[in-house]
């Protein structure tokens, strides 16, 4: 079964797209920071992350490059939740797929 961490600071937000990804039959845990985030990447296996970018607290970009760099998990997914068009390229290089 695929486990995906999604990190999405909306808790209304975070509860519908876990409710639809549980739905389609993924093992799905949810955290509200970034810190959170890499916590979670430490402690469990997840094959795809879902980041929100526009985490208002944090720096979403450090935990990308936390998860695929420092923790060596090259080879899951990081999609990130792109808010603008223009921030894009920030996110493919700091390792969103």
């Amino acid at each position: 079964m695929n486990r995906i961490l999604i990190h999405e600071t909306d808790s209304r937000e975070a509860v519908h797209l876990s409710q639809f990804l549980q739905s389609a039959g993924f093992a799905v845990a949810s955290v509200t920071t970034a810190r959170q985030a890499t916590s979670f990447a430490r402690e469990y296996e997840f094959e795809i992350f879902l980041i929100n970018l526009a985490d208002p607290d944090e720096t979403a970009y450090t935990t990308i490059a936390e998860i695929k760099c420092q923790l060596q998990k090259n080879d899951v997914g990081v999609i990130g939740f792109v808010p603008q068009a223009s921030v894009r390229a920030a996110a493919e290089e700091a390792g969103c797929d």
